[in-house]
């Protein structure tokens, strides 16, 4: 089935060009407030699950969500208690794991963590802080839902970034199969970068900031 997501201010559409439907997400009884922005960021290939985050603009936090097209409204996943707030990315093709990243209270503060079978389970790192696709310093949860694809399709390597306490120690991060490794920049002295991109092969796209 090809289908396409969007979001305007409220929630989010699905469009269905082959079965041509249009699906308006439901959302959850009390957090179906106007003052929140939804933002997809991953899909199934064939529609049947989407995840993305929210912004809720009155409570100034965030949460990662899930939307499965048999008839449920969207669905908040489960977080943890150091890290309450944050966005999920990707969804593998099985729909089974989730990438995400999460937040603690105080700016700056993130782990990047994956979604399995309705288990939260952290990534590992050495670092003070880790990402997906992205960097815990960008406020924004549509940051992460720029056009990233940082996961391969079956969720054995995940991309993103993992530093210490500012960002110009920000590291391009992969995960495979949950262990963290960090990509060599072939010798080339960099500020920071990041990786957003993962192909099935493997290969892994990012950029950097040259000192």
């Amino acid at each position: 089935m090809a289908a396409f997501f969007g979001c305007e201010t409220y929630a989010p559409y699905l469009w269905s060009e082959e079965l041509g439907t249009s699906t308006l997400f439901e959302l959850q009884d009390k957090f179906n407030w106007m003052r929140s922005i939804y933002v997809p960021s991953g899909m199934t290939p064939d529609g049947s699950k989407v995840v993305g985050g929210v912004i809720f603009l009155d409570r100034y936090t965030t949460a990662p969500w899930m939307w499965t097209a048999d008839g449920s409204p969207v669905e908040f996943l489960k977080v943890l208690a150091t890290y309450p707030q944050g966005n999920a990315v990707a969804v593998s093709n099985d729909g089974r794991l989730i990438a995400r990243t999460l937040r603690a209270s105080r700016v700056g503060v993130s782990q990047a963590t994956v979604w399995r079978d309705g288990r939260p389970q952290i990534l590992p790192s050495t670092q003070l802080w880790s990402a997906v696709g992205g960097n815990p310093f960008d406020q924004s949860v549509a940051y992460s839902a720029r056009r990233t694809h940082p996961m391969n399709n079956n969720g054995s390597v995940i991309v993103g970034a993992a530093g210490a306490q500012f960002l110009a120690n920000c590291k391009a991060t992969k995960w495979v199969n949950g262990v963290e490794k960090q990509p060599s920049t072939g010798g080339v002295a960099v500020q920071s970068s990041v990786a957003v991109l993962v192909a099935d092969s493997g290969v892994v796209f990012g950029y950097a900031v040259l000192r």
